[in-house]
Order: structure tokens, then C-alpha cells, then sequence
């Protein structure tokens, strides 16, 4: 009852903030800072005060799939970068489990594509899920090869050694095949002869067993293989002076030659 007839609510002056520092309600005018916190209206890192924040007001929609498959992808340019660097290898072949091993994708990968970007100078071999339409239009132009998968071999093995149970000798069909594997020279040289030491001592077995093979006929053969020594090693000496693009150029002459002659003798 003592306060009510006062005049201190009139006499009191009002506070008048920003008019000096003096007043104490003067730099800041009591907001504490200066800038964009000193302003109505501004939720800094969403705090709005302690009422919900609109980020949370805001329905949600979709997940993060644990099933998610991640696609690394790879320039043609990066793959020649890293060829020129000797990262990569011309006689490697590009897949993902190379390109994990030599830390050049992210190993959460599952997928690998190839992209555009760039030139290749190099003939590659890739293996790869996925590739882009302008990617496969320079691979073709660089000549690129497509790996044949080892699996395959046991049923290249089978046509060929019946072929040859008919014909006697069908080494040009190898050739292709195991070109398009990756082996070269001598890898491949070396690869045929095993082939050819099963498939011949199969075939003098069987031919010994219905007597088609006499002493005679054996001679012959044990003279050409002693002959056959020598060529080989002469041949030997000759692939260590040649590079890997002279040995197919020599494969598809010899074949094309093979080729030519087979025809000659069927029609005259």
C-alpha cells in the first residue's frame, strides 16, 4: 500500500539503449555481441530458443539400405596415369580385386565402372561390371582385350583334341584363344608344348592299343622329334630378341600362311 501513491514509476527515466557506453546499455545495447547474433530472427546451428527446431518439426522420408552396393569408377585418363607411373602394368589385368590390392579404389567397393574421361595410349585388359558408352568407344579404338577366362580352357582343350584325333594337328586354334588369355612368347610357346605332351602321349596310347602305331611309323616320328630339338632351341634364342607385338604379328601370318595352304591343297 505504500508503493501505490508513489511517483518513482513516473519520475524513473526509461532505458535507452545504444546512446553511449556510459548509460551501460550502449556498444551492445544489452544483446551481449555485435553481428548477426545481436539480430531478431536468426536461429544460429538451429536453436530456436529452446522451442522445436524445424529440422525436427519436419516429417522424414527413406533409409540408408545395409544391402547398398558401392560403385567405384575410374577415368581412362587415371588408368593411363597410372600406367605411365608403372602403378599399373600393359599385361595386368584391371579388375577390382587389382585395383583394391593396389589401393586405388576404396575397399567397400563391389562394383568397379569405367568412365570416359581422358585417352588411353595402352593396350589394356579389363574386367570390369560396368562401363560407359564413350569409355567402350575409345577401348575399341586402343584395341583393347577382353580376357578369356581360365575356366575355359578345359572345353578348348576337349574340341581341339578331337579335332586333332581327326585331322592330326590343329596348333593355329590354340593360338587365338591363348593370345586373348594374355600369354606371350614364351609363356606361350611353353603352354602348347605341355598341352601337346598329354595330348600325344594319349594319342600314342590309344593308337598303340588298335595297332595303328607300328615300329616302323614310330621311327619316323622319333627321327622328327630329335630334328624338332634343335629347331626349338634355334627358335628359343629368336623370341628373346623380339617384343610381344612381333611375336602376333608372326602367329597371324603363320596362321593366315596355314590358312592359304590347307586351301591350295583342297582345291588342286
Amino acid at each position: 500500500m505504500t508503493t501505490l501513491n508513489t511517483t518513482q514509476k513516473i519520475l524513473s527515466k526509461k532505458i535507452r539503449p545504444g546512446r553511449g557506453i556510459g548509460s551501460g546499455k550502449g556498444k551492445t545495447s544489452g544483446r551481449g555481441i555485435k553481428g548477426q547474433k545481436s539480430r531478431s530472427g536468426v536461429a544460429i546451428k538451429s536453436f530456436e530458443g529452446g522451442q522445436m527446431p524445424l529440422y525436427r518439426r519436419l516429417p522424414k522420408r527413406g533409409f540408408n539400405s545395409i544391402n547398398k552396393i558401392f560403385v567405384s569408377k575410374i577415368n581412362l585418363e587415371k588408368i593411363q596415369k597410372y600406367i605411365d607411373k608403372k602403378i599399373l602394368k600393359n599385361t595386368d589385368t584391371i579388375n577390382i580385386d587389382l585395383m583394391k590390392k593396389l589401393k586405388l579404389i576404396n575397399n567397400k567397393s563391389n562394383k568397379l565402372k569405367i568412365l570416359g574421361n581422358g585417352d588411353i595410349k595402352d593396350k589394356i585388359k579389363i574386367e570390369v561390371d560396368l562401363i560407359s558408352k564413350s569409355a567402350n568407344e575409345k577401348l575399341k579404338k586402343a584395341q583393347y582385350i577382353y580376357k578369356m577366362r581360365l575356366q575355359w580352357f578345359f572345353s578348348l582343350g576337349f574340341c581341339v583334341s578331337f579335332l586333332s584325333g581327326l585331322v592330326g594337328a590343329t596348333g593355329p586354334i590354340h593360338n587365338p584363344f591363348m593370345l586373348n588369355y594374355g600369354l606371350s612368347k614364351e609363356n606361350l610357346t611353353g603352354t602348347k608344348a605341355l598341352n601337346s605332351l598329354f595330348m600325344q602321349i594319349t594319342k600314342i596310347i590309344s593308337y598303340s592299343f588298335f595297332g595303328a602305331l607300328t615300329l616302323e611309323i614310330a621311327g619316323y616320328g622319333i627321327i622328327l622329334g630329335c630334328g624338332a630339338i634343335f629347331g626349338i632351341l634355334l627358335a628359343r634364342q629368336h623370341l628373346k630378341k623380339i617384343n610381344s607385338t612381333s611375336f602376333k604379328e608372326y602367329m597371324l601370318i603363320f596362321m593366315l600362311l596355314c590358312g592359304i595352304s590347307m586351301l591350295i591343297k583342297a582345291l588342286f
